[in-house]
């Protein structure tokens, strides 16, 4: 009778240990949802910015947390480089552009 009261009390632990698990997990998922809303589609816009800005070199995107040093922020961050802006109406059209955009 005694290692029947064991084993019931060590199943018993390991099922309660189970649903912190699925708990923890759980709360886990809802905070990856809240993150996954957040981002930008940057294959998509990729894909955009290189189709309307032929003198893009490189783009990138990411989030930066900035403060005034009373909060905190989350900003989505942009980042382009031109190719050699040689043609300077062709980069200039293009910079004015991206300017719009902000």
């Amino acid at each position: 009778m005694k290692y029947v009261g064991e084993l019931y009390e060590s199943k018993k632990a390991e099922l309660l240990d189970k649903d912190e698990r699925i708990a923890f997990l759980e709360s886990e998922i809802v905070d990856l949802g809240r993150i996954a809303s957040r981002q930008i589609p940057f294959a998509d816009i990729s894909v955009e910015a290189k189709t309307n800005y032929q003198n893009l070199s490189t783009f990138g995107s990411s989030h930066t947390i900035i403060t005034d040093f009373n909060s905190l922020d989350t900003v989505p961050l942009c980042e382009v480089t031109w190719k050699d802006p040689s043609n300077r109406g062709s980069f200039e059209d293009d910079t004015k552009k991206t300017k719009r955009l902000a």
